[in-house]
């Protein structure tokens, strides 16, 4: 779709921009080597099919910036269809608090494609992620929660799509047999 091709001329553009582009190895290996390439204090997640609105980075990095106990960061979403149509806003779980008890309930309290997490948070939790796929979101939220505080911003930071080919959709029973794990 060029999207290669695109993403080169903003590394072109700017020094800040590092693009890595490989075979798909899936997601837990993308996830690990994103942190081991990655130079920044913050990382933020991303998921191909949902779309980050333009004020997502700024209003994260501003509670980052205002709250050094935070670790991890999400933010409220909109659910959308395969086509982009809107379905439903769910109301985010704010505070460290709900965060944990929504997490140890085995619900994902911060959606992971609007996740921004500190680097050396994630590094300090380190563990097997491969094994808690495709549970591996809920698995660091509740280990990050021992090194520091998690939450989400109440503004709208991502759409999230919904499709039948989702992970999610696809994996289904082993999510939540991993998720009863964690």
């Amino acid at each position: 779709d060029g999207s290669v091709s695109i993403l080169r001329g903003y590394a072109d553009r700017d020094a800040r921009v590092r693009l890595s582009s490989r075979p798909n190895t899936g997601l837990v290996v993308a996830l690990i080597e994103m942190l081991d390439i990655a130079r920044g204090d913050l990382c933020a997640r991303m998921d191909a099919d949902d779309i980050a609105l333009p004020h997502r980075l700024e209003r994260q990095v501003a509670a980052f910036d205002a709250r050094p106990e935070l670790v991890c960061l999400g933010g409220a979403i909109e659910l959308i269809d395969e086509h982009g149509t809107p379905l439903h806003r769910p109301a985010p779980v704010c505070g460290n608090e709900a965060v944990q008890r929504e997490a140890l309930r085995g619900r994902t309290p911060i959606c992971h494609p609007a996740a921004m997490f500190r680097s050396e948070a994630v590094r300090a939790v380190g563990g097997d992620i491969d094994a808690a796929y495709p549970a591996e979101d809920l698995d660091l939220w509740l280990r990050l929660g021992e090194v520091g505080k998690r939450g989400n911003v109440p503004q709208r930071l991502a759409q999230y799509r919904l499709h039948s080919h989702s992970i999610s959709e696809r994996k289904c029973e082993l999510q939540r047999e991993h998720a009863r794990i964690a």
